[in-house]
């Protein structure tokens, strides 16, 4: 997928982004984000991971070290994938373990010097819902945390993502009609 980016796109777009099928993407939100971020820059933004304590030594991770969480989703800028696609190759014989997440991770540092962004704020905007892993949906749409998120996983099941995608649309309809509703005060 990333040689496929690189030899495709990698001139084309400011920002590419690697997400599991579960996750849900609130993607006008996230595309007012990225364009407040510098694309030529290096960078990797997501949920930081670090790997479980008895896992970082198989890992075989530098004490700083660390990944995006693949669930919530990796975006990652053009600069990141101009500086990573002509090694792929090496990234790929380089592998230690089978999460994808945790090798992308690697590759990223490896040969752009590239971690995750330690930002307290990814932990809202790529929102892990812990507590929605046992039923593998979104949960409650009211709670802060799913207004705020950008990216929300795991949202495993298609009626679950066509529920939160009307709720949202239901909710921006709201907003419209407030605002509407002022404007016409204030003629």
């Amino acid at each position: 997928m990333l040689k496929y980016m690189y030899d495709h796109y990698v001139d084309r777009f400011d920002w590419f982004i690697r997400a599991d099928d579960d996750v849900y993407i609130k993607g006008g939100r996230l595309g007012r984000f990225l364009r407040s971020v510098d694309a030529s820059r290096p960078l990797a933004i997501g949920q930081p991971g670090f790997g479980r304590p008895e896992d970082r030594a198989a890992m075989r991770f530098e004490a700083r070290q660390n990944y995006c969480m693949g669930g919530t989703g990796v975006v990652f800028s053009r600069e990141t994938l101009r500086q990573v696609g002509p090694h792929i190759r090496w990234c790929l014989n380089n592998l230690y373990s089978v999460h994808d997440d945790v090798e992308f991770g690697r590759c990223f540092y490896n040969v752009a010097n590239v971690t995750c962004s330690r930002a307290h704020d990814c932990q809202d905007i790529f929102l892990n819902n812990y507590e929605g892993y046992k039923e593998g949906n979104i949960g409650d749409f009211e709670r802060p945390a799913v207004r705020r998120a950008l990216t929300l996983h795991p949202n495993k099941l298609p009626e679950h993502q066509y529920r939160f995608q009307m709720y949202l649309l239901a909710q921006r309809m709201r907003e419209a009609r407030h605002r509407t509703l002022l404007l016409s005060r204030e003629i």
